[in-house]
């Protein structure tokens, strides 16, 4: 489960500290750049890159390629942008939703949850649908197909019981009704952070976690992410840690198999999570991005997919 392997992040090495708060420049390394981020030679005479990569290197230093399938795909730079998908709009219907909110750590019902949900995939202002579970966490309303959609899931805040859940990018394939489970992280699960992952959250600031995947959505052992803000600029504040088996490992400094990440206190607002693999020639390349919304003091779930630069992959069937 998600949330549970990143609250056992604290256990990880800390050889690599993935950002850092001793290092105030700012990092303003492009996508062009990447492959020159192991370069340190002081007689480079290429003039055209003088990007101090002090900060991108504490991120991104995987030394092995990245599994799965990456055929066809060679990075941001080599093909000279991002995918695109051509939609059928003709599959974007309203259907009826039946749904439960669940508890990420031990999948029990949440009841009483509220549910909102943002047709725009923006959690903005006020949402498209807003739905209450039962006391068995059973929600029903309407949802649109083959559209980016933005859930949160909450509960009374008076009732401090659960962490506010955003999880943006979902995409609900063609049909004619909609089946989901929507996940809601409890007070309890949260607060065991500062013990488990060795820092404590920022309130202000929020935590950014989901996969990475390949070109077919399977997820992909041996990248590395970073967060930029939307000047370019890697965050100081931001620490990002992997996984192994669904669960940290000491030694774990780049995805493994189970393809999961989280990046912890990423400052609130619009932000990129970018996805490198090594090229195995001393680069890397850029193989995917994702675009999220962070909210202060809570969970913002976005996953990373090879070839596109936003987060939002369709389903075949919303696909001409």
């Amino acid at each position: 489960m998600l949330l549970i392997a990143a609250l056992g992040l604290g256990c990880a090495d800390k050889s690599h500290d993935y950002g850092s708060d001793d290092d105030d420049d700012d990092d303003d390394i492009g996508i062009n750049d990447v492959n020159d981020t192991n370069d340190t030679d002081d007689t480079d005479t290429d003039d055209t890159d003088d990007t101090d990569s002090s900060d991108f290197d504490q991120y991104i230093f995987v030394d092995q390629e990245p599994s799965g399938n990456f055929h066809g795909f060679d990075g941001y730079e080599a093909e000279g942008g991002w995918w695109t998908q051509n939609v059928d709009t003709s599959q974007q219907d309203e259907v009826p939703l039946t749904a439960e909110v669940v508890d990420f750590q031990y999948d029990d019902p949440v009841a009483e949850a509220s549910v909102d949900l943002w047709f725009s995939d923006v959690a903005e202002g006020a949402s498209d649908i807003s739905m209450t579970a039962g006391s068995d966490g059973s929600v029903s309303g309407m949802a649109h197909t083959c559209t980016p959609t933005t859930y949160l899931t909450a509960t009374d805040p008076d009732l401090d019981e659960t962490k506010d859940t955003y999880q943006s990018h979902n995409i609900w394939e063609a049909g004619d009704s909609i089946d989901e489970e929507f996940n809601s992280v409890s007070i309890a699960t949260y607060q065991l952070i500062p013990a488990l992952l060795g820092v404590s959250p920022d309130s202000e600031m929020g935590i950014v976690t989901g996969w990475a995947y390949d070109l077919d959505g399977q997820a992909v052992e041996g990248v590395q992410v970073l967060v930029r803000n939307t000047a370019g600029d890697i965050p100081d504040s931001v620490i990002v840690r992997y996984f192994y088996d669904d669960f940290p490992s000491q030694n774990q400094e780049w995805t493994s198999a189970d393809g999961l990440w989280v990046a912890i206190n990423v400052p609130v607002g619009e932000s990129t999570v970018e996805m490198y693999g090594y090229d195995g020639a001393g680069g890397y390349l850029l193989l995917g991005a994702t675009e999220v919304i962070v909210h202060a003091d809570s969970i913002n779930i976005s996953n990373v997919y090879g070839g596109y630069g936003d987060g939002i992959r369709y389903p075949g069937s919303c696909l001409e």
